[in-house]
């Protein structure tokens, strides 16, 4: 029979010897004729088995669900264990930022502009110290002294009162000793709680020894817990300074 010749229109493919056979003619298969690659019958038989299981597995899965209403919900239970248990323990490592004292001081920077050039110190005046940069949160920072200007305090350096500056000028931390109202105490012991709240919630690496200290929050918590109105009106109620137990850069 020619090549071209389709007389016998049935068709049979020999898989025992891979070739084609037309009528009484046997063709081998051979490039560009590609070559069936046969899976053996244990392969074929361990993925058949495999998907029956899995159907079998689905299908007992959603007859236990429908016949045991109450399974959901003790999935939702389990579920809920687990993530509270996460979120336990992430509080417990938040704690060890404070009740574990391992870290290292970078040491204390000046009293003035002067004393801190070029040493890698910032002025924070709701602290009222200079402080190592590595220490200071500048996004917070911020946050308070815009807090500060809509307050209006005034502020002298002196106790007298006499000398007014501004609060610009404050901010420079050229002066070492600065009086205000008892406005700034409580705006001070706020920034500590929220230094503190941040570092219970997302962790940190440094942080200054006042925002470490169980006795400056205890003072802080008296105070804005027991606000005086004197206070509030004395213009120089307040001295902003560093205190005589310097602050510290403490790292971990």
């Amino acid at each position: 029979m020619s090549p071209n010749s389709y007389e016998r229109l049935s068709e049979r493919f020999d898989e025992s010897t891979e070739t084609l056979s037309f009528g009484c003619r046997s063709t081998s298969l051979s490039p560009p004729y590609p070559t069936r690659q046969r899976t053996p019958w244990a392969n074929r038989f361990k993925n058949r088995w495999n998907i029956c299981t899995t159907q079998i597995h689905i299908d007992y899965v959603v007859k236990a669900v429908v016949s045991r209403p109450w399974i959901p919900y003790l999935l939702v239970i389990v579920a809920s264990v687990m993530a509270g248990g996460g979120a336990g323990y992430i509080a417990a490592e938040r704690r060890q930022l404070f009740a574990n004292r391992n870290y290292s001081s970078l040491g204390y920077c000046g009293l003035t502009s002067k004393d801190n050039q070029g040493n890698g110190c910032v002025y924070d005046f709701i602290i009222g110290s200079w402080i190592d940069s590595t220490c200071h949160d500048s996004k917070l920072y911020a946050k308070y002294v815009e807090r500060l200007r809509q307050l209006n305090l005034i502020y002298h350096i002196d106790f007298d009162g006499t000398t007014e500056i501004s609060l610009d000028v404050a901010l420079r931390g050229d002066h070492p000793v600065i009086y205000t109202t008892g406005g700034h105490h409580h705006l001070h012991c706020s920034y500590y709680w929220e230094k503190q709240w941040i570092a219970w919630k997302y962790g940190g690496t440094a942080w200054d020894s006042d925002t470490l200290s169980d006795e400056h929050t205890n003072h802080c918590i008296t105070i804005n817990g027991q606000p005086r109105v004197d206070e509030l009106r004395n213009g120089t109620v307040i001295k902003v300074s560093a205190p005589e137990k310097r602050i510290e850069c403490m790292t971990r």
